[in-house]
């Protein structure tokens, strides 16, 4: 049957393709009538309620929840609306601003958390500006793809911006002063959150600061004008998934808002019905069924609908692609250029695209009706991420949209499909008190001339704890905490820059084709380890390429690609080691518990994230073998201090080299990590583990630890993401008991070794952290061993090296202990021994005497 005499057949084809599958659990939502209510009398009457009636289709009659929630607005609160995806969130604070132009010379910000997000609005506030009697040209975007030199036109011109935090941030906080930002912020009234939910975790924590960055700024600006005003500007945002929308706001703002919630939501729906889909785990298989899958819906859609799957690789996305061959199904993901990504989003609107396969960032509220049917490749990674993905689906029509995993997948877990779907969401966290973010943020204040003000406004803007203490640390010439230097170093020029909201501070890469030479992309460190490691395949907007070289030119980095034709997948060779500091100064808040049996204990650490070469096909293919050949393919590496979990359990089960135990480690490191992805809303990508690779450290020693497990945050200078490990592991472990009595062999962890593990922790008491020294003979210094692999720091970052020979150095300070070792093939250098880290597992420490050259290993 050809595609045009499928698409014939009645519309719930879909569904039916989807229920040939293996079904593991199926939900039907009833479709839900609508309830509604007068608008307050400010959007009632004059060219507001004018304006309102055309926007409502002729109508006066608003959505329950919209009504109650410009009732709060008309009194000039704030106001959070937390109700389902496409209930009519945005007309709120649509008629907010519009309320603001008509009636004075205000200005408007709002804030999308995608740029596409933004770009996608840009025509539906141009419309309604329209309709309001009102130029369209008074709503601008700025972002990063409009030139710097055009944006304070832009600023003159326009009473509406729409924009991301991160360019507020970037550009125009530390312009503050200048002649056409300061008219903007002295006139900003009112704030726009949109999809709230997002301001969480790093990425919260960030904003938190910067939203009040952002409100001392304004009070300046208006001290510094003649206009006369009081107060902070309103704030409205909008959310679908925070479990407590006013406390989070409160915390994210500093500012009390009131809340408009689920039960009062009188928007219709369609109704939806959701299935957990028998499938392969994440990985090639998974990709594979889900591309057929994608083949055979999009193949009997009616003309007006549309499919969207989700996958949470990036290169997942475009091995799925691949693989399903159709012009009419389009990647969408980070790191294409901004070209590429409003091409495929012109598609969508246009209806001209049969498919979308995406990562996250179609997670969120762009508003496109034709998506009919959803697919998502294996559980996500939180409640909050399932429902924003299905809130895509059924906007016009009733929908679909399947989860396909193993049918143990959320039993594993202690939960399941409709717990998902109908419990509550995780909470939100924001870690208000971290020093690395309160670092970075102090340093953007001195840059824009705030930092004073900040000591003397602590009362109204309400700065997160210790805040204002530390803006001390981040003045010149002020004594850095050696945890912060390699922040403080990063941000050193230029802090807005350097210093991203989304994210603490990394390396970014240029993705360069190697033949026209243009930029086709980028992508982060974290992420080039993965994907883009020298020699890798890489797929990007349906084409094929060969990652040929690293480069770095100053502080610009670039990674080749050359075209290729049919290509296979690399998958690479990643290595993890931990350095984990085991002295007072080490352990966190106190946090460290013994026992007989092992500890556990919240720990700063150094985290080293290698790839040590790749496999294509069934041939491994190393760097230390390849780099003979072609000085391109060479290992790559990052390393970052960080915070973490550190668990040890001397028993033969657990301790020791063997297969048995190192295997025991890995099962149980991976499943903690499953864990509190699924029950907080920390995402597995921003965790790690090791259960090898694993040093100990004092000030005195540092050895290996082979009875160890560490689960850690993938954040530079740590966030605490682990913190539940100490703070609820018995509750992690009675979930994982649950999933092992209902699923058995599937389990993350069998059930004896769950019992162990819980045996383990109830012994375990308050203790003080000791770590055995090495007893050294007089006239004698503790060193790395010659042929140590160690950590060396070069221009202000760390890269493993390995080390020559020691040496004592005369310096000004008088003699040194330095490090002979190798910096490139035959050039030889020093490196000053504080300036030298243990990771990885190839080191060994030794003793040395000077006077003789004697070396003696220690043991």
């Amino acid at each position: 049957m050809g595609s045009e005499a499928v698409r014939a057949c009645v519309a719930i084809n879909p569904l039916d393709t989807l229920l040939q599958q293996s079904v593991v659990e199926q939900i039907d939502i009833p479709p839900r009538e609508a309830r509604f209510a007068e608008a307050p009398p400010q959007f009632a009457h004059g060219k507001l309620g004018a304006w309102l009636k055309r926007s409502l289709g002729g109508t006066d009659l608003l959505y329950l929840h919209q009504a109650l929630a410009l009732a709060s607005v008309e009194q000039d609160l704030n106001v959070v609306v937390s109700t389902a995806t496409a209930s009519g969130k945005s007309l709120v604070f649509m008629a907010a601003a519009i309320r603001k132009i008509l009636s004075g010379n205000s200005r408007v910000l709002v804030f999308y958390v995608q740029k596409a997000l933004g770009s996608d609005q840009l025509g539906r506030w141009r419309r309604e500006l329209i309709n309001a009697g009102l130029s369209p040209d008074l709503v601008a975007e700025i972002n990063g793809d409009i030139a710097v030199t055009d944006r304070e036109h832009v600023l003159d011109k326009s009473r509406i911006i729409l924009a991301t935090p991160d360019v507020i941030h970037a550009w125009m906080m530390p312009a503050r002063s200048a002649p056409s930002v300061a008219r903007f912020l002295a006139k900003l009234d009112l704030l726009i959150l949109d999809e709230a939910h997002v301001l969480e975790a790093v990425f919260g924590s960030h904003a938190s600061l910067f939203i009040r960055r952002l409100r001392l700024a304004r009070q300046l600006a208006v001290t510094s004008s003649a206009r006369r005003t009081s107060g902070c500007f309103q704030l409205i945002a909008t959310t679908a998934t925070l479990s407590d929308p006013t406390g989070h706001l409160k915390a994210l703002t500093g500012c009390e808002f009131v809340c408009v919630d689920e039960n009062d939501n009188g928007a219709p729906s369609y109704g939806l019905t959701v299935l957990h889909l028998e499938g392969p785990e994440v990985g090639a298989p998974a990709e594979r069924h889900c591309a057929d899958l994608v083949e055979q819906v999009t193949d009997g859609l009616q003309d007006d609908a549309a499919l969207i799957a989700f996958a949470d690789s990036r290169q997942g996305v475009e091995r799925i692609i691949r693989r399903v061959g159709k012009k009419s199904v389009l990647p969408y993901r980070s790191g294409y250029t901004p070209t590429d990504r409003r091409a495929i989003e012109k598609l969508l609107r246009e209806k001209r695209l049969r498919g979308v396969v995406a990562t996250s960032a179609l997670e969120l509220g762009i508003d496109l009706p034709q998506f009919s049917v959803g697919l998502t490749v294996g559980v996500p990674p939180n409640r909050k991420s399932l429902r924003q993905r299905i809130g895509r689906i059924g906007r016009a029509r009733r929908g679909v949209f399947a989860v396909i995993a193993p049918a143990a997948a959320f039993t594993k877990l202690g939960s399941s499909l409709r717990d998902y779907i109908t419990g509550p969401v995780e909470g939100s966290p924001l870690y208000l008190e971290n020093s690395f973010i309160h670092f970075q943020h102090a340093r953007c204040m001195l840059e824009e001339g705030t930092a004073e003000a900040a000591k003397q406004d602590d009362q109204e803007l309400r700065w997160p704890p210790a805040f204002v203490d530390r803006i001390a640390l981040a003045q010149p010439g002020a004594a850095i905490p050696k945890m912060l230097e390699e922040t403080a170093l990063f941000g050193r020029t230029r802090p807005h820059l350097a210093y991203s909201l989304r994210s603490m501070p990394g390396e970014q890469f240029f993705l360069r084709h190697a033949v026209t030479g243009e930029t086709i992309g980028t992508i982060d460190h974290e992420k080039a380890l993965r994907e883009a490691y020298p020699g890798a395949s890489y797929y990007h907007y349906t084409k094929e390429y060969r990652v040929e070289n690293w480069r770095s030119f100053g502080h610009c980095n670039e990674i080749e690609l050359r075209p290729q034709r049919s290509i296979e997948p690399t998958q690479p060779l990643l290595k993890t080691q931990v350095s984990v500091a085991c002295d007072l100064e080490g352990i966190i808040d106190g946090r460290y518990l013994e026992s007989d049996r092992g500890s556990l204990a919240e720990v700063h650490l150094h985290l080293t994230e290698s790839v040590e070469g790749y496999r294509y096909g069934s041939t491994v293919l190393p760097y230390s073998e390849l780099s003979q050949r072609d000085r391109r393919l060479r290992r790559k590496s990052r390393r970052f201090p960080t915070t973490g979990v550190l668990i040890r359990i001397n028993e033969p089960w657990f301790a020791g080299d063997g297969d048995h135990q190192v295997a025991s480690r890995r099962l149980i490191a991976d499943s903690l990590l499953a864990m509190l992805a699924s029950s907080s809303t920390v995402s597995v990508r921003d965790l790690r583990a090791a259960h090898i690779g694993v040093a100990l450290q004092n000030r005195e020693s540092t050895r290996r630890a082979n009875d160890a497990v560490v689960i850690c945050d993938n954040v530079v200078g740590g966030l605490r993401l682990t913190e539940p490990l100490i703070t609820s592991l018995p509750l992690i472990f009675d979930r994982l008991r649950v999933g092992a009595e209902q699923v058995g062999g599937d389990a993350l962890l069998p059930l004896d070794m769950v019992h162990r593990l819980m045996r383990w922790h109830a012994e375990l008491r308050l203790a003080s952290p000791t770590i055995a020294g090495t007893a050294v003979q007089t006239g004698e210094i503790e060193i790395f061993s010659p042929g140590s692999i160690v950590s060396v720091r070069v221009r202000g970052s760390f890269e493993e090296r390995k080390i020559l020979a020691p040496a004592m150095i005369a310096t000004g300070a008088g003699e040194q202990l330095m490090y002979q070792y190798e910096s490139d093939a035959g050039v030889l250098a020093f490196v000053a021994h504080d300036q030298v880290e243990p990771c990885g597992e190839d080191w060994s420490r030794s003793t040395w005497d000077p006077v003789t050259g004697s070396i003696q290993e220690l043991t």
